[in-house]
């Protein structure tokens, strides 16, 4: 059963698409579009649809939140390497897997505390609090399809779990990963998210793709997926 961070994290994909949670780096990069129409900054650290910051506000690593945890607990459960089997079968064909290393790494960046509420335009949207830290974000394959290094926000509501998403544009992609072998239609642009999910004993995770056409509509698929870290992974 997915666990309550992946489903806050796991938007609809025609809200995602409006979302670009986290610049990239080695020359890939990101945009930000606002959500809920509120005068307040978007919440998009989280990926939170229809929802504002109310506020948000640097934290100590080790203090503690209205929430239960520190900013230092996140980290914890996210940082350091793990090994996950990357499943591919779902836009490809069955059988189709690879080893993937899934890295966190602290930047010494400031953690924040952000109170979210709903945007005026979404009055009735669930819109929880979180702790957030940008970190980078490795995902490195076996076969060498994926070899990203990313920039991403780590976010938390809660404190079994710490997730983060990162949209990359298909073109920028360091590994060798070809969009085509998922969907070759033609497209005026192409995107990539990574959605990452850390709890104590192992990693879940999304690659998803969404392609703009010409005329502004969009077509998502799912690229890969993967469960649990296996036997042996670093930490």
């Amino acid at each position: 059963m997915p666990h309550r961070l992946f489903r806050h994290l796991m938007l609809a994909h025609a809200v995602i698409a409006s979302l670009v949670l986290g610049a990239c780096a080695g020359g890939q990069s990101g945009s930000e579009s606002p959500v809920g129409t509120g005068e307040e900054p978007p919440a998009t650290d989280a990926g939170l649809a229809g929802c504002v910051e109310a506020s948000r506000h640097a934290i100590g690593r080790d203090e503690p939140t209205t929430l239960g945890f520190t900013a230092q607990d996140m980290l914890d459960l996210a940082a350091g390497s793990q090994r996950a089997t990357l499943d591919f079968s779902t836009s490809t064909q069955p059988g189709d897997t690879s080893g993937l290393t899934v890295t966190v790494s602290d930047l010494g960046e400031v953690a924040e505390f952000v109170d979210a509420s709903p945007g005026e335009s979404s009055p009735g949207a669930g819109c929880p609090d979180f702790v957030v830290l940008t970190v980078q974000l490795e995902l490195t394959s076996d076969d060498g399809r994926f070899d990203e290094t990313l920039t991403a926000p780590l976010v938390a509501f809660q404190a079994s779990e710490a997730g983060a998403i990162v949209e990359v544009d298909a073109d920028a992609l360091a590994g060798s990963y070809d969009y085509a072998s998922a969907d070759p239609e033609t497209y005026a642009s192409r995107v990539v998210i990574f959605n990452a999910s850390f709890v104590a004993d192992g990693t879940t995770g999304r690659v998803s793709g969404t392609g703009t056409r010409m005329d502004g509509t969009e077509h998502t698929v799912t690229i890969a997926h993967w469960g649990q870290a296996s036997a042996g992974g670093a930490r």
